[in-house]
């Protein structure tokens, strides 16, 4: 999910991922959590937010 603008409307956001090399970590993502200075990023509150603005970079899963 994404967000275009500071209105706090989330989208839907499609994306293609490159295949994970031979130098990178490949996760399974199971969980994603959101805390205040995602909120603060989504809203545009530092005025250094790029739109579109994926937050949450608090996650858990496994290491495949």
């Amino acid at each position: 999910m994404c967000l275009r603008d500071k209105s706090g409307k989330f989208e839907l956001l499609e994306f293609n991922r490159r295949p994970v090399g031979e130098r990178d970590v490949g996760i399974d993502v199971k969980y994603c959590g959101i805390c205040h200075s995602d909120v603060h990023v989504a809203h545009n509150d530092f005025n250094s937010t790029n739109y579109p603005c994926v937050p949450g970079h608090e996650l858990a899963g496994i290491v495949v």
